[in-house]
């Protein structure tokens, strides 16, 4: 049986982590090194292959968002600024408070939208940009 270091636990258990999302709730075992490594492999293929497909997924979000805003702003004449304040009251969000908690808004409700985190706090900005 193969015997993992400490060291090794910990690189399964953030890998795990990585794929799944929680650190496994189990003890692991192993019977050989190679078998070891054989699920350190698997794990990084699962994690890379779920982080490629959230990236896609979140591509998609922001280019239906994008469309969403761009025909209420062909038919509304509305700006980008409008248009986004259009939306956050249909949504029911409202900008009141700090501009700090605005931001923490903006980007919930972006978020929310499947666009991506990344993707979201630059539209924040941009909103207050836009407002500048």
């Amino acid at each position: 049986m193969f015997v993992m270091s400490d060291e090794d636990g910990a690189i399964y258990s953030d890998l795990y982590k990585n794929a799944h999302g929680f650190r496994p709730r189990h003890p692991v075992h192993f019977d050989t090194e190679a078998d070891f490594k054989a699920e350190l492999a698997a794990l990084v293929q699962y994690a890379t292959d779920e982080a490629d497909r959230a990236a896609r997924l979140a591509r998609t979000a922001l280019v239906d968002y994008a469309g969403h805003l761009d025909r209420l702003r062909s038919t509304f004449g509305l700006s980008w600024k409008q248009a986004v304040d259009w939306d956050l009251q249909a949504h029911a969000c409202e900008l009141e408070g700090p501009a700090d908690h605005q931001r923490y808004v903006l980007e919930c409700h972006f978020y929310g939208q499947g666009v991506g985190l990344e993707a979201s706090e630059t539209l924040a900005r941009s909103y207050f940009l836009e407002a500048a």
